[in-house]
């Protein structure tokens, strides 16, 4: 147990405890020199644990001897806390951690020697308790692949996302009265943290979230006394929390909403503001259309009509199909497949070199793209394409695979289908115009367009399976895609098992 005390005038049974702890741990019970030497300094004051130069921290062996700042017992309690509230997880898998202002390694190294599963980051901005960092995780037997230590100013040089992040920072205003033996023998910076308490956790509490998975958790040890002031940036930063108060020292737990997957961006489009929109704008007319020039071109046929049936039969037989017969598509069905569903039909009137569509898009932005992951080799090559609407060609996507993203798709029967469509939603052409009602119009859109994919799929005998997930990672990776388009649905075709 961390046995720290801020106490500014030791009581003689507190003092007499130090001594026999000392004598304990460092010389065997035995009086010596430099015995009489270490009492010496503790009734002047020194803290008992740099005397000793180690401590027990939740199970793990905390070596003081490049004097980081001292465990405190309220940390540990915290930390125990949070140790037992992972454990409630069950066995999930790796768990990811970041160990943020890490000091001695204290926190970190309790999660590491009490949760198997768990990898740490740890993070700080001083050389020497990096140092000590390094020391204590191979005091306790760590194994190198189990962790990383990062010299990173807050989360300057951190990436990636976590499951649990654990941040005990310099919390303590300067005006508030800090016991003499922490003024005299430990780091200043470890535990000030200016005028109000809060020049590191503002900066640290507003850039969490980029760094936490979605339902993330989030521990954290602050002044008590500025419990309303985190309260208002938690929730300006849509976290779902709890405190736990320990004195003047104030306890934090905090979770993400699970406002978005972390693996699709598309959910961070609506952070973003309502712009300024004039309706009268000429912009709104133009129509943008993507183009992959320097791709390998595939012409496809002119579609042909589809078979005649009434709309009435079409609607009566659409159905979601999990049995595919893994035939591959020919390149007129596919055409025809695409046209019916997306493509353009004649030219609008009033607006000039642009064409009408099957589909209905708000303010006639078009906001989605399509593209086709051709899993099955036939006439046309197992890979990835865009669908050139304008032009009603196939454009090659030379960068991308479409076994990885057969391989994305989370069910078995996803992947026997000959093809898979995959809508996605460039965000700018709809939302500098309708501002976070473009994204509502954009789901809207590729509904209506899934909906034909169904219809014209059905005329044409073929089997269509939606889908509302896969690993979204691997999508926009293999898609090549930016910050401003992202893969959002996507629909599995081929012909059913009895036609084949």
């Amino acid at each position: 147990m961390a046995r720290h005390i801020n106490y500014n005038k030791k009581t003689e049974e507190r003092l007499k405890q130090e001594i026999k702890w000392l004598l304990e741990e460092k010389y065997g019970n035995k009086i010596t020199a430099e015995a009489n030497q270490d009492i010496e300094k503790i009734k002047n004051g020194e803290p008992v644990d740099y005397v000793i130069g180690r401590t027990d921290f939740c199970g793990a062996k905390i070596d003081l001897s490049l004097r980081p700042l001292i465990p405190r017992p309220e940390t540990e309690c915290w930390v125990a806390e949070a140790i037992d509230d992972i454990k409630s997880r069950g066995n999930i898998g790796e768990i990811k951690c970041l160990d943020l202002f890490s000091g001695s390694g204290c926190i970190g190294i309790a999660i590491l020697k009490n949760i198997p599963e768990a990898r740490v980051d740890f993070v700080d901005i001083d050389d020497i308790v990096l140092k000590q960092i390094a020391i204590n995780l191979k005091l306790n037997g760590i194994h190198e692949n189990r962790f990383s230590i990062i010299k990173s100013d807050i989360f300057e040089n951190v990436s990636g996302a976590y499951d649990y992040i654990f941040a005990n920072p310099p919390y303590i205003p300067t005006k508030y009265p800090v016991a003499q033996s922490a003024i005299e023998y430990e780091p200043h910076h470890s535990f000030l943290a200016g005028d109000s308490g809060l020049l590191f956790i503002k900066p640290f509490l507003d850039g969490s979230k980029k760094y936490l998975k979605s339902g993330g958790k989030l521990w954290m040890e602050f002044y008590a006394g500025e419990r309303m002031e985190i309260e208002n940036i938690l929730q300006k930063n849509n976290y779902d929390f709890y405190f736990n108060e320990l004195g003047d020292c104030g306890v934090l737990s905090a979770k993400l909403r699970a406002e978005k997957a972390y693996a699709d961006p598309f959910f961070e489009y609506f952070d973003k503001e309502m712009p300024l929109i004039n309706l009268n704008s000429s912009e709104w007319g133009t129509i943008t259309y993507k183009e992959y020039p320097c791709s390998s071109k595939i012409i496809l046929p002119n579609p042909a009509p589809l078979p005649t049936k009434t709309i009435e039969d079409v609607l009566c037989r659409r159905k979601t199909e999990r049995n595919f017969s893994k035939k591959p598509l020919s390149k007129e069905i596919l055409g025809r497949l695409l046209y019916f569903s997306a493509g353009l039909i004649s030219k609008t009137v009033g607006a000039a070199n642009e064409f009408r569509r099957f589909y209905p898009s708000g303010g006639a932005r078009y906001p989605i793209e399509i593209y086709i992951a051709n899993f099955t080799p036939g006439e046309l090559d197992a890979g990835v394409y865009h669908y050139n609407v304008r032009n009603h060609i196939l454009e090659k996507l030379s960068f991308s695979s479409a076994e990885k993203i057969k391989h994305a798709l989370f069910y078995d029967f996803a992947k026997d289908a000959a093809a898979l469509i995959l809508l996605s939603f460039v965000g700018e052409r709809t939302t500098k115009k309708y501002g976070n009602l473009g994204y509502k119009l954009g789901m809207i859109e590729a509904g209506h367009i899934g909906q034909n994919i169904y219809l014209v799929g059905t005329a044409l005998g073929l089997g269509t399976l939606a889908l509302g997930g896969m690993n979204y990672e691997v999508a926009q990776r293999e898609l090549n895609l930016g910050e401003d388009e992202t893969v959002f649905y996507q629909l599995a075709v081929g012909q059913p098992e009895e036609n084949k």
